[in-house]
């Protein structure tokens, strides 16, 4: 037997299913036939992951443990009863490709020196996962934790492996065992798994075991493996973050403690704390940004046809995105405890735009506990319903509907927001007069008429520092500002812009077949800003068109939780930041740029609790 794959799941039934399908696609093979076996080791799932695997797959040998034994115990069973010549640990939210399991085997053929091959991890999205970092040595570990490894990347970051991009073939310290193959005869010398670590840290220890002894480890990104990425432990995420942080301390105290000064040592172990506890922190305060998860199921609308549009729906599919036939456009709603605002913007699309082009309404509902998805179903069957368990924030439900749309057109619109007579003819002819525009926002007014700007140039440093310090006060009319704001132009005449806002935006579904759909990182704010600026960087123009209009109400979603806004604003931002400018900026601007948003984070959040203390106060 050349290949033995072990798999250890834990209630992740419906990606460990396409996992095996993967695997039985594209076997090792030898002599055209498959040269492979396969072990899944279940951990006491309460999904009826083992059920299916004997129900599917009775080829696959089953080991169904009655209690959750841990990663790397699991992983010892399997290694204990497997045959083959070489081992690939496998998680079972990856999916391998065609050729990928001989390219590995390949590897590690031409290189004997080698103990363990490990493949590029892609996500979904199809950007290449960062699966490789270096041991967590006391300097590296310092670095990383006091930001000093992200101002000097290439002598200092050598834990997350900075500056390396995972496009070049080359030995490495310690990858992921999302997907690690294993030579046998490396196994036999350096030991199975140490089950004191029983999630976390075990490969890390693993690959340090097997370089301590003379072996190295391989990358190459010649294989790209699909991997959904902490399917199982963020389950309980929680739990997972101090399950690290232990199990790193477990690390330093096995191959540390003794071998470096105490001072060093006590200083890394204290360092892991406070790392742990402000990573806990972080996941309580992102978990307070998502609303509750309601008990509604997803489910989809009826197909019925409308009285005053020529668009059709079809039902949702249960992957998770809202299907539409194909039109000109399609008109995306995304929700959240908004029913009333909804209900006036579903009306003011099917009621002002009867004429050409064909349009679809998409509704994607996130968890709202209003009765909004009721009222969408019960008085607009024709707009195509998609229900999430929980809230997914704006940029992922928005995707799901463009995953599921056929349309030319895309046009995000907020619940808040109501189109005018004519808005969706009126985009979709002035984008079909102008090929080379890729996005476009409409005019877009306040409840009273007045024009609210909707159309900006991207955020320089200066104009950061002047709209969100204290400069801004002492020179309201800092040309850094306006410039910014696009503040002496009129905003009723046509222009090209860097960004327009994500309250109605119209996008060419050219445009996201080539720079991407919307950046689910950015839960909400920013993804406007991201997408235009992508947009931009490809070649395409950004124009604000006053010739159609919608009415805003602002942020109806989001003041319903105006602490978490604040925060989450902030976050995406920074985010933005990151993604866009920090690669390019200076080392000084790179420490600075962030604690100048954390800071402005931190003051508004505290006026915002004095506010609603003295508000309680006077009641």
């Amino acid at each position: 037997m050349k290949l033995s794959v072990v798999v250890v799941n834990w209630n992740t039934g419906a990606l460990l299913r396409a996992c095996l399908r993967s695997l039985l696609a594209h076997p090792l093979e030898r002599t055209g036939q498959a040269d492979q076996e396969i072990l899944v080791i279940d951990n006491a799932s309460a999904d009826g992951s083992a059920d299916m695997v004997r129900r599917e797959f009775p080829g696959v040998t089953l080991i169904a443990n009655e209690t959750n034994l841990g990663y790397a115990a699991a992983n010892n069973q399997g290694i204990r009863r497997a045959r083959g010549e070489y081992l690939l640990l496998l998680n079972p939210d990856t999916e391998v490709p065609p050729g990928g399991l001989a390219t590995l085997v390949s590897l590690l053929e031409a290189h004997p020196e080698a103990a363990a091959a490990a493949p590029r991890l892609v996500g979904l999205d199809g950007r290449t996962q960062r699966s490789v970092r270096g041991f967590p040595s006391p300097i590296a570990l310092l670095a990383e934790i006091t930001g000093l490894a992200a101002l000097f990347p290439r002598r200092l970051g050598g834990y997350r492996v900075r500056g390396w991009n995972h496009d070049s073939e080359r030995e490495v310290d310690q990858p992921m065992t999302s997907c690690l193959l294993i030579r046998r005869q490396a196994l036999e010398q350096v030991g199975l798994m140490d089950e004191a670590f029983p999630i976390f840290f075990n490969d890390v220890d693993w690959c340090y075991r097997a370089r301590q002894r003379g072996w190295t480890i391989r990358f190459t990104p010649r294989v790209a493996v699909l991997h959904h990425y902490g399917a199982s432990t963020s389950q309980v995420r929680g739990a997972m973050i101090r399950e690290s942080g232990r199990s790193l301390a477990r690390f330093y105290r096995k191959h540390y403690r003794g071998r470096i000064p105490a001072p060093l040592y006590a200083a890394c172990v204290a360092a892991m704390h406070l790392g742990t506890g402000a990573r806990g922190l972080w996941c309580r305060a992102r978990t307070s940004l998502s609303s509750s998860s309601s008990s509604s199921s997803s489910s989809s609308t009826r197909d019925e046809p409308s009285t005053r549009t020529r668009a059709t729906t079809r039902t949702s599919r249960s992957d998770g995105e809202s299907q539409t036939e194909a039109t000109d456009v399609v008109v995306a709603v995304v929700n959240w405890n908004t029913r009333d605002d909804l209900e006036a913007c579903l009306r003011s699309v099917y009621e002002r735009n009867d004429n050409p082009p064909s349009y679809a309404v998409g509704v994607v509902d996130n968890a709202s506990v209003d009765g909004s998805a009721e009222m969408v179903a019960g008085r607009f069957p024709q707009a195509a319903l998609l229900r999430n368990r929980e809230n997914r924030g704006f940029s992922a439900a928005n995707n799901q509907i463009i995953k599921g749309s056929q349309s030319r057109y895309v046009l995000l619109l907020n619940p808040d927001a109501q189109t005018h007579p004519g808005t969706l003819a009126a985009l979709v002819r002035f984008m079909d007069e102008n090929p080379d525009i890729g996005i476009c926002g409409p005019l877009v007014l306040n409840p009273d008429g007045s024009v609210q700007y909707s159309a900006r140039r991207f955020p320089t440093l200066l104009a950061g520092a002047f709209r969100n310090t204290l400069l801004g006060r002492l020179f309201p009319r800092n040309r850094y500002t306006r410039e910014y704001l696009l503040s002496d132009w009129d905003h009723r005449t046509q222009r090209d812009v860097d960004w327009v806002s994500g309250a109605a935006m119209m996008i060419r579904r050219a445009v996201l077949d080539q720079v991407g759909i919307l950046d689910e990182r950015f839960f909400m704010y920013s993804e406007d800003v991201d997408i235009c600026f992508r947009a931009r960087a490809a070649g395409w123009r950004v124009t604000f068109f006053p010739g159609a209009a919608v009415t805003h109400a602002r942020a109806h979603s989001s003041d319903k939780a105006q602490l978490r806004s604040i925060l989450q604003f902030h976050r995406s931002m920074y985010r933005f930041w990151r993604k866009h400018y920090a690669p390019r900026s200076s080392w000084p601007v790179r420490l600075a740029a962030p604690v100048a948003i954390g800071t402005r984070a931190g003051l508004l959040a505290a006026k915002n609790l004095t506010d609603r203390v003295r508000a309680r106060w006077r009641v």
